[in-house]
């Protein structure tokens, strides 16, 4: 049984860029509008949903759904439970499914998977080849690579975080100093910090004691070394 159906006279047009430089594509989005009650998810025949590009954007299978304000196109796709919500976007190669819960206008992107019970928040971008899941909470900052963030993870701030591998929420810290952000985090080859590209701990400092001045820099390699000790 389909679930919902593509307002045709509903659309708005949207620019994303075609990976050929700055020239950009339009993509014409349509409105979704329910065809069948959901009750899990307060969702009733007729109300209106947000904007997909066709209907390989979103499962007719399962309750998941894509809320108004939010928007899944290219080959993003919806299935399973999940929702999106909120100004929140999907697109690209992305695969968001199982119970997942997107809002707030957190974008999932490239060929990035959320999954399992993993929610994500506000300013969060997933993207690369990273995978969410299980009960991550990502609540802001930028996830992508190869990371995988699993277990009960949470993650907030502005932290960056690339390749990385955490389990919980004492695998990462990031600090915002001098209006510049580190974080250290682990990965499956040990520690690492990004500080405007991914170093090791070592190279981290040596960069920070070249190209920042000297009393600036002695406080910044002070904090690494505190977030050093934190996550070992």
């Amino acid at each position: 049984m389909r679930k919902y159906e593509l307002i045709k006279d509903d659309t708005i047009i949207i620019k994303t860029n075609n990976g050929k430089g700055r020239i950009n594509e339009e993509r014409v989005l349509y409105r979704v509008r329910a065809l069948i009650d959901i009750p899990e998810l307060c969702v009733r025949a007729g109300h209106l949903g947000g904007y997909i590009e066709s209907e390989n954007n979103l499962s007719q299978e399962g309750n998941c759904w894509v809320y108004m304000g939010a928007m899944v196109f290219g080959d993003g796709y919806v299935s399973g439970n999940a929702t999106v919500a909120s100004h929140a976007r999907v697109y690209g190669n992305a695969q968001v499914f199982e119970n997942t819960r997107i809002s707030n206008g957190a974008q999932i992107f490239g060929y990035a998977q959320v999954y399992g019970n993993a929610k994500i928040f506000g300013a969060a971008k997933i993207y690369g080849h990273a995978e969410i899941f299980e009960d991550s909470y990502i609540y802001s900052g930028y996830i992508h690579g190869y990371s995988k963030i699993l277990g009960k993870t949470s993650i907030k701030g502005l932290a960056e975080i690339v390749d990385g591998y955490l389990t919980s929420s004492n695998d990462y810290c990031a600090i915002h100093l001098f209006c510049k952000v580190i974080t250290m985090y682990k990965t499956e080859d040990g520690i690492k910090c990004f500080y405007q590209a991914v170093l090791d701990i070592e190279h981290c400092k040596a960069h920070i004691q070249k190209n920042t001045p000297s009393e600036t820099a002695a406080i910044l390699i002070a904090a690494i070394d505190l977030m050093k000790q934190s996550l070992k």
